[in-house]
């Protein structure tokens, strides 16, 4: 009489969404590397307070200039930090 197979204990499928993501979905560095190296040497080349000083400052117009352009600087932010992310 043989045993019903049982998954191995270490075969389980992972709970987090992004490690069952499949390679298809996964972002694709060759090229979108080469399309953000200008941006990136460019950021390279400035003083290293560009970058926290601009964020602040696009934070601080974010919540204390009227609506419409608030929410352009916030959104300036939030597609900075994405970018990076995504990279």
């Amino acid at each position: 009489m043989s045993k019903p197979s049982e998954p191995h204990p270490n075969a389980r499928r992972s709970g987090n969404p992004a490690k069952r993501a499949s390679a298809a979905s996964a972002p694709r560095p060759a090229q979108t590397t080469p399309r953000s190296y200008a941006a990136l040497s460019w950021l390279t080349a400035q003083p290293k307070l560009l970058v926290p000083v601009a964020t602040v400052a696009l934070v601080l117009g974010g919540l204390f200039l009227p609506r419409a352009l608030g929410a352009l600087c916030l959104l300036v932010v939030a597609a900075f930090l994405g970018w990076l992310g995504y990279l």
